[in-house]
């Protein structure tokens, strides 16, 4: 549950944020968001009764591991993905998406959370895309937003989540200084290391998510193309041979290749824990 204090939604200016925020969870339904089940207000409160989240934030699996292993990432990854592809098609751009914001359910399920900076486009034509609004936490903000220069909403969402996947495998955000100025000056260079650890096809992946020039940023579909992205995870061999395709992308597509896989006898059992642990199983 999210209680909000009445007096200070007015003394914060923030009552319009407050009614986007609930007019786009009233409108929006995906299994890869959190759920509004119900507002409630008292005289002194708002209520925003949300789906129960019992896993926490990505964030605190970062603070307790460190930071996660490339194959677990991917499947987490691809349920962001599928959740800000579902806010594209209704013209919502998240504009805060960070681990914190990034919530786990029972089932670990992976769910998009808190939409009080989102923009709801009356259209989806380039001139009402373009925003002119700052929000969203610093080191997760694109260039162009920094810039505070006219952005498209999804592409900056897309540069959040290359920062995500990042810091997620890496364990440390690409984009660090003490300095606010330095620290902005490098975001707007894309001006960051890559770890050595990366696999090449994540490397790759980062590079195309984390340029600082929007139109030639990556775009959902061509993530979802990308062979990092494409790559065959142990959570996804156990549910094809468990039977339950809870979770699966691919389709036809991907049956044929855990198939061909299974003709070459190329499947080698490995990491298990892993396994039960992404495939929820107790």
């Amino acid at each position: 549950m999210k209680i909000i204090d009445k007096s200070r939604v007015q003394r914060d200016d923030s009552i319009e944020s407050l009614k986007k925020e609930i007019s786009i969870l009233m409108i929006i339904s995906h299994k890869n968001i959190v759920k509004l089940i119900e507002v409630l207000a008292s005289r002194t409160k708002i209520y925003l009764v949300l789906e129960f989240m019992k896993g926490g934030e990505l964030w605190d699996i970062i603070k307790d591991k460190g930071k996660i292993n490339e194959d677990e990432m991917r499947n987490i990854f691809r349920q962001i993905l599928l959740a800000i592809e579902y806010c594209k098609s209704k013209n919502i751009a998240h504009r805060d998406l960070k681990p914190e914001n990034i919530l786990i359910d029972e089932f670990g399920t992976i769910k998009v959370s808190d939409f009080g900076l989102s923009s709801l486009y009356e259209d989806s034509t380039q001139i009402q895309n373009l925003l002119h609004t700052t929000c969203g936490t610093i080191n997760y903000l694109a260039p162009e937003v920094i810039q505070n220069m006219g952005y498209d909403g999804h592409r900056a969402d897309i540069w959040s989540l290359g920062i995500i996947l990042y810091f997620c495998v890496a364990g440390r955000l690409p984009f660090e200084d003490d300095n606010v100025s330095k620290l902005l000056e490098k975001i707007v260079s894309s001006n960051y290391d890559m770890p050595k650890s990366f696999s090449k096809n994540l490397q790759d992946m980062i590079k195309l998510i984390l340029n600082n020039n929007p139109k030639k940023r990556v775009t959902l579909e061509q993530i979802k193309n990308h062979s990092w992205f494409r790559e065959i995870t142990a959570f996804e061999l156990m549910t094809f041979l468990t039977g339950s395709f809870i979770n699966r992308i691919f389709d036809v597509q991907f049956q044929k290749r855990i198939n061909n896989l299974i003709q070459l006898k190329f499947i080698i059992f490995i990491q298990i824990d892993n396994i039960i642990l992404n495939a929820g199983l107790k």
